[in-house]
């Protein structure tokens, strides 16, 4: 594997860690976050059953994700009022 892709999949391992994704490791070119596979050789990326995106990389995919599994984490805590 070429260094750029040994570099795009760094950074989807590491984006994927910030954000607690699992990412599994089907070969050294293959990844994959849920039913969205990415090849870091060629920066493409596809979700299972449909056309490759028109993106390339692993900001791209990693937004891709995001994007159709948004995250379900509280983005904050409001506290409730107390009713006198």
């Amino acid at each position: 594997m070429s260094d750029d892709a040994e570099a795009e999949k760094a950074k989807v391992l590491e984006l994927a860690k910030e954000r607690n994704l699992r990412v599994v490791v089907y070969h050294e070119n293959h990844l994959k976050i849920r039913d969205v596979n990415f090849y870091p050789s060629t920066g493409t990326f596809y979700r299972d059953g449909r056309s490759r995106q028109p993106e390339k990389g692993a900001s791209a995919f990693i937004a891709y994700v995001e994007s159709i599994y948004p995250s379900r984490a509280p983005r904050a805590v409001i506290p409730l009022m107390k009713i006198l």
